[in-house]
């Protein structure tokens, strides 16, 4: 046998040794079975478009160069897409119509009870906001109920006039947990934003609740929970509506607990559990970012916390059972194993690049430089070395942070190919046509060559309030280079309120026969009036029928019109928006005009009642004009997509004869004084 043979099975065996060796040393700890996947909510509210290739991205960049693998949950939360995860972390809920069903709250409660899991719970401050509405902060108390939790967040908010990002809203918790065990939690972590946040309290019970035995965090001690931020001493109590705070007092000053991490959770008492006051992600502005208003400040406090928290929640043993400050060290079995485990390794390595060095120096040569044998010699196999690198997609690479992502490994299944080097766009768009709502993916080959094999696939749309007529995936054979093809998804809603997010996948085989796939930005849905009737009623009648129906009020500012044309611009727009119009009529108020319009409607699959009165105004001929908008219905939850659809056409250039929103090329155009053509309609018009 040649001496070079003897070394390559001399090597083989010592590999294997190496490995095996390890593993039979030490026990090895019970880890959960994929304990890499982490699933972040993005189905209740917490997405935003500013946010989503920027903060957030960066976010999953570092948790994927840690080796974890992120979902965004687009399409709700149930068993399905909570059964390959470790992990669960869901930011706060804004508004009523958001909330989490009966069924997503079972399905939260029995993957974390089932043991071994970590799940951050992240809440906001009770302010509401004009726009937007207030923060439901039941939906996230109603998850950690299900789930055993020793702490809550407080139904108020808190604010800080020194340790802040410009604003006494948007706090910087500065101090962090002193506890040894959570000492990798705060390792360099000194300022972390929570932007509008609320503080924590306990439950000290062995069988806790929100309402049970309700304690506060800052001056006592619950077993297996530990404080990871604080307040500054600055921090004071702002509460913003009726409901006051339940341990704490409106107005109280002091270093209010910010986060808490608890073992020993659900139960199987083998859960992590971290309760927040701020948004982890997404929202307005979250936990994770790294500088905001020119402060810098320390987002990788969130990554550090989960990738802390998956770790010990997917080891057997929990290490530490108090709050006190000394606390026991990892378990001993666990860390041996580690380290011999990193020995072996390492050793292994060393061992194959010393040989695979020496065989590279070494190895044999072939004497014919023809290829040919000479008798008795045997062909060594030919290996090429392939390099496998893929840039990150044109949204990936959009990340605006204070440090840039990290490059990312390709992964199966969950690394999109990367757009801008393969030339494929996915884009996406959706409108009310009638009845019914189109959902379009156009998919464009800007590359030079042929795309073969191209399929369209929906991920998520709202279920609830969407039926989808046909297939929900579209096969296109192949798009020429410099073409393109626009699959369209019909659906018949089946509510008066249609609101959530769309996404679809494009999958493809490029000109070599490789596979790739991306997947669209979400779309999101929110309508309305384009499910209204219009309803014929008297003024007298429409006032009686105000009076037993719900409310909701916004006032926008309009700068580009004088209140006499926002009159004329608002009667447009309830018709347009399928009202029928029951009042107009103008009068002057001291230097003031006052507009008032008013419309009545109803749903077009449930036939419940909706009402509206805009009142309008300003100095008569001056531009700026106030219109405050005054919803009724009988469903409250199409009060506030109503009002925010009203809002944004208020706003919005329109067209005089469709009622469409204009792009902005044509309103720099009318706004110059030139003319401009409508893209939906044809029709052309002059300011």
């Amino acid at each position: 046998m040649s001496t070079y043979s003897t070394m390559k099975r001399v090597t083989a065996i010592a590999f294997l040794a190496a490995i095996y060796s390890s593993l039979l040393i030490s026990p090895s700890p019970a880890i959960a079975a994929d304990s890499r996947t982490i699933v972040f909510d993005y189905s209740h509210g917490q997405y935003k478009p500013t946010l989503v290739n920027t903060t957030d991205l960066w976010l999953k960049n570092k948790l994927w160069s840690m080796g974890y693998t992120v979902v965004w949950a687009l399409g709700g939360i149930n068993a399905s897409i909570l059964s390959n995860a470790v992990a669960f972390v869901a930011g706060p809920i804004m508004g009523v119509t958001e909330g989490y069903t009966a069924a997503e709250l079972t399905a939260i409660a029995n993957w974390f009870n089932a043991g071994n899991k970590f799940m951050w719970i992240g809440y906001d401050s009770d302010f509401p906001s004009a726009t937007t509405g207030q923060f439901i902060l039941n939906n996230m108390t109603a998850i950690l109920s299900r789930v055993g939790s020793h702490v809550y967040g407080e139904p108020t908010g808190v604010q800080d006039a020194i340790s802040n990002c410009g604003a006494v809203d948007r706090v910087v918790a500065n101090k962090t947990g002193t506890n040894p065990y959570v000492a990798p939690c705060a390792a360099g972590i000194s300022k972390v934003l929570m932007h509008s946040p609320t503080l924590l309290f306990g439950s000290d019970s062995s069988s806790p609740g929100y309402d049970v035995s309700p304690i506060q965090l800052e001056t006592n001690t619950i077993t297996n929970v530990y404080p990871l931020l604080y307040y500054g001493a600055s921090a004071n109590i702002v509460d913003s509506d009726l409901i006051p705070p339940k341990v704490h007092n409106d107005n109280q000053t002091g270093s209010f607990v910010a986060t808490t991490l608890e073992i020993r959770a659900g139960t199987t008492q083998s859960g992590v559990l971290v309760v927040s006051g701020g948004s982890q992600y997404g929202q307005y502005q979250p936990m994770c970012t790294d500088k905001y208003y020119g402060v810098n400040l320390d987002g990788g406090f969130v990554k550090q916390v989960i990738s802390f928290g998956i770790t010990q929640a997917t080891t057997t043993t929990m290490t530490s059972t108090t709050t006190t400050t000394t606390t026991t060290a990892p378990a001993p079995e666990y860390t041996l194993y580690t380290a011999i485990l990193t020995f072996g390794i390492g050793a292994v390595i060393g061992l194959a690049v010393l040989l695979g060095t020496y065989f590279v120096k070494f190895k044999p040569k072939s004497k014919h430089k023809t290829g040919r044998l000479t008798s008795g010699e045997q062909a060594m196999p030919a290996v090429e070395e392939e390099t496998i690198s893929e840039a990150p997609s044109a949204e990936e690479a959009a990340v605006t942070s204070t440090e840039p992502p990290e490059a990312i490994p390709l992964k199966e299944a969950i690394m999109s190919s990367p757009v801008a080097e393969m030339g494929v766009e996915a884009l996406r768009g959706g409108e009310f046509v009638g009845n019914r709502f189109r959902f379009k993916v156009k998919v464009a080959n800007n590359s030079k060559y042929i795309v073969s094999d191209v399929m369209v696939a929906l991920l998520s749309y709202p279920k609830d309030s969407l039926r989808l007529d046909g297939d929900s995936s579209k096969s296109i054979p192949r798009i020429d280079p410099e073409g393109f093809r626009s699959p369209t998804f019909e659906f018949t809603p089946t509510q008066d309120c249609v609101k959530g997010n769309l996404a679809a996948s494009v999958s493809f085989i490029d000109y070599q026969g490789q596979p790739h796939s991306l997947v669209t930005r979400p779309f999101t849905v929110r309508a309305v009036c384009d499910l209204l009737i219009p309803e014929t009623i008297t003024a007298e009648a429409f006032q009686l029928r105000l009076s037993s129906l719900q409310h909701g009020d916004q006032t926008v500012e309009i700068k580009e019109w004088t209140p006499e044309e926002m009159h004329a611009k608002t009667a447009d727009i309830l018709r347009n928006s399928n009202f029928y119009k029951v009042t107009s009529e103008s009068r002057k108020v001291g230097e003031y005009v006052e507009a008032r319009v008013s419309g009545w409607a109803k749903g077009k699959y449930t036939g419940k009642d909706v009402g509206v009165q805009i009142i309008i105004t300003g100095k008569p001929g001056i531009k700026g004009a106030k219109c405050r908008i005054r919803m009724s219905g009988e469903d409250e939850a199409m009060l506030m997509p109503a009002i925010d659809e009203i809002a944004q056409k208020l706003n919005a250039w329109l067209c005089p004869r469709c009622g469409g929103a204009l792009p902005a090329e044509a309103v720099k155009c009318l706004k110059s004084g030139k003319s401009a053509c409508c893209p939906f309609c044809g029709v052309t018009m002059d300011r």
